[in-house]
């Protein structure tokens, strides 16, 4: 079952490396997130990361990089596997290895539709305490320098995702739309969706949740409890 679920963002400045000399701009992001994690991976037998990708994908081994931020940094999964994991897994394997997390660990994609929920169903399904790192962001489109300009609706979105993290409202979570989630720019929907499915027949209890807007782009840092 679904013990823990720790909610990360999804930007690859969080890896000090690649943020270079605005680093010290996401030293809170960076130390909330990896706390997090780090909390919620105590005493359970496995870990999934959940995040955006290009298609819906189980990955049990595979490499992560940040090659094409200009930057060496390479994150195996696995048994050595060439197959490329996409950003969100390969920012949960860095976030995980800081929080020096060495045990089962596998990286599930998703994109957005209806799988999302079935995903979500059988991530629940497996034996022993297993953990959830969801990775992504809210509105990318919360200032006029933000990644998407200025949408009038992006703090609203974001401030109805904050609702949901810090009363862990299982409901609201999934309740998102699809669309409007589109249009502010927010890529973390697809992986809370899996999330809200992962956990709906439990009993949530919000443990923390930190907010950031940096760059004009929603940051979330949250853990749920599930029992």
């Amino acid at each position: 079952m679904i013990t823990s679920v720790a909610f990360v963002p999804s930007t690859p400045m969080l890896i000090p490396v690649v943020a270079e000399g605005a680093a010290h701009e996401l030293d809170d992001v960076r130390s909330a997130s990896i706390d997090v994690v780090r909390v919620a991976t105590d005493r359970v037998d496995d870990v999934v990361i959940v995040g955006r990708g290009e298609h819906n994908r189980l990955m049990m081994a595979g490499l992560g990089s940040m090659h094409g931020f200009g930057v060496d940094v390479e994150i195996s999964l696995g048994d050595g596997s060439s197959d490329e994991i996409g950003l969100a897994g390969t920012i949960g394997l860095w976030l995980l290895s800081q929080a020096q997390w060495q045990g089962p660990t596998s990286v599930q994609e998703v994109t957005d539709g209806d799988d999302c929920r079935r995903l979500g169903v059988e991530l629940a399904a497996a034996d022993g305490a297993r953990a959830l790192i969801i990775v992504g962001d809210g509105s990318a489109a919360r200032t006029e320098k933000a990644p998407g300009y200025l949408h009038p609706d992006a703090e609203a979105f974001d401030a109805e995702v904050e609702r949901a993290l810090r009363t862990g409202d299982v409901s609201a979570l999934a309740a998102l739309d699809a669309g409007r989630s589109a249009e502010v720019m927010a890529s973390g929907w697809p992986a809370w969706q899996l999330a809200a499915a992962c956990v709906e027949q439990s009993h949530v209890t919000s443990a923390s949740l930190s907010v950031y807007a940096p760059f004009g782009v929603g940051y979330f840092v949250a853990l749920w409890n599930c029992s």
